[in-house]
């Protein structure tokens, strides 16, 4: 897996986060759950996103959704990669996915991290997973 070949996904980039304190990677072994979005089957008519037509919800899925090969593509290279597919959901363009945090961050050629953050509300403060940087795909979902 440490040979697969990647390329950038645009809008992921994310600065690194300031004002929180760094605890260090997170647990490789630890699973992590996540949900991708995948292309359109054809773009979205912009009529039917600013004027009166309208679609019923399966139409819209038909006609809008990922298309089913795209679908088995991406679940034939997540599982390769060691990342089980949980739910896929062609309508909505939506496929969730679960595995180890060495797996996911193999996947998409990023490195998570546990911070801790001040609170917002007063609560005390909070660990969670961040990243930073660009997000990377295997080239087979490019």
């Amino acid at each position: 897996m440490s040979d697969l070949h990647h390329v950038p996904l645009p809008g992921s980039s994310r600065p690194p986060l300031t004002g929180v304190e760094h605890v260090g990677p997170v647990d490789p072994d630890a699973e992590i759950g996540f949900t991708v979005v995948l292309r359109r089957r054809a773009e979205l008519p912009r009529d039917l996103v600013e004027g009166p037509d309208t679609v019923a919800a399966d139409e819209l899925a038909r006609r809008f959704g990922a298309d089913t090969d795209d679908v088995e593509r991406v679940r034939t290279v997540f599982e390769s990669a060691g990342v089980h597919v949980v739910d896929a959901h062609p309508g909505s363009r939506r496929i969730t996915a679960a595995g180890s945090a060495s797996a996911v961050n193999r996947l998409f050629g990023t490195e998570l991290s546990i911070v801790l953050n001040e609170p917002l509300i007063g609560i005390g403060p909070f660990r969670h997973r961040a990243r930073s940087g660009d997000l990377r795909v295997p080239a087979a979902l490019d």
